[in-house]
């Protein structure tokens, strides 16, 4: 199966009468498109001209922060994991924490909100076992609109406000039934990218609610979240905010995009749209696209024209832009 950034991506190239064609398809998609002369390399939004260093730096959330700071683009205070004592005082520092894999992707292992001692072992335990370097995050939790900026060639292009997943009770059902309605009647829900919508992962629902999941019998038109992770992946809805963004959102996901020299780059952030402040919270070489294009809530984005005049020289990414300048 080609998942649907890929099914974008091919399309977008077929419409420019650029021969494209399938090595490999999921899990991991591979395709090759012919452009003056040769065949060239492509991952789904992730072509031979990244930055081999760039996506290194992406995969590690750590390492991601490093650079940030060293940017001067704001990060939530975050360490390394070396003992639960230590994991303790920290938690007890900032009252709720987030506990995450250094290395994983798509919010996998990630535990948002951890305030108690049981949970921050929990947390840890599931984190450790999502790493495949065994190396976890603790990071200080901070609030706001969980934002992902889209760079494409080191130029923003579109932002979308990712909204954790949620139900609307009927004074029946239980939160899990609710769920589970939900994933089978919203014709919207569906499994491996193949929907504009994601099914709701009952999975990241147990994790957030514990007990409440089958104790709770929300009131009708009662709305209640029921991920702690934003991410679309486990059910989470896209907005497009776009025309929403500050400039300096949107001049520190560029810079972080044009260091790492990623050609099409995700970079996350929550903002605080009542004080203004905002967070870097990690960079995503290889983004979907689907998010921006067919957004739940908003305007459509055109980023796959975007991506694919980059792919073909017609725009060219700022670095090398710089690069002939100097």
């Amino acid at each position: 199966m080609i998942k649907v950034t890929s099914r974008i991506v091919i399309n977008e190239l077929e419409r420019r009468d650029v021969p494209v064609e399938v090595i490999s398809e999921s899990p991991y998609t591979l395709l090759r498109y012919f452009h003056k002369g040769s065949w060239h390399l492509l991952r789904s939004t992730l072509p031979e001209t990244s930055s081999a260093v760039g996506r290194g730096v992406c995969d590690q959330k750590y390492v991601s922060f490093k650079l940030a700071t060293a940017n001067g683009i704001p990060v939530p205070e975050t360490k390394v994991y070396t003992s639960y004592e230590e994991a303790r005082a920290f938690m007890q520092k900032h009252g709720s924490i987030v506990v995450k894999p250094s290395d994983a992707a798509h919010g996998h292992g990630v535990t948002v909100g951890v305030a108690t001692e049981g949970a921050l072992r929990r947390a840890v335990n599931f984190a450790m076992a999502s790493s495949s370097n065994g190396v976890v995050l603790l990071q200080q939790k901070v609030d706001g609109s969980d934002l992902r900026m889209l760079v494409i060639g080191g130029r923003f292009v579109a932002a979308t406000r990712r909204i954790p997943a949620s139900v609307t009770g009927d004074g029946k059902k239980t939160l899990r039934e609710l769920i589970r309605y939900e994933n089978e009647t919203n014709p919207e829900r569906g499994e491996n990218d193949e929907k504009r919508l994601s099914l709701i992962s009952l999975d990241a629902s147990e994790r957030f609610l514990g007990s409440r999941l089958d104790s709770e019998i929300p009131a009708a038109n009662e709305k209640v979240t029921v991920v702690g992770t934003a991410n679309i992946g486990a059910g989470g809805l896209a907005m497009d905010y776009t025309d929403n963004v500050p400039a300096e959102i949107i001049a520190a996901a560029e810079t972080f995009a044009q260091t790492v020299k990623i050609i099409a780059c995700g970079v996350d952030f929550i903002w605080s749209e009542e004080t203004g402040k905002f967070y870097f919270i990690e960079g995503n070489a290889c983004p979907g696209f689907c998010l921006h294009i067919e957004p739940a809530v908003g305007t459509s984005r055109p980023v796959d024209r975007h991506f694919v005049d980059v792919l073909l020289g017609v725009t060219e990414p700022t670095w090398a832009t710089a690069e002939k300048a100097s």
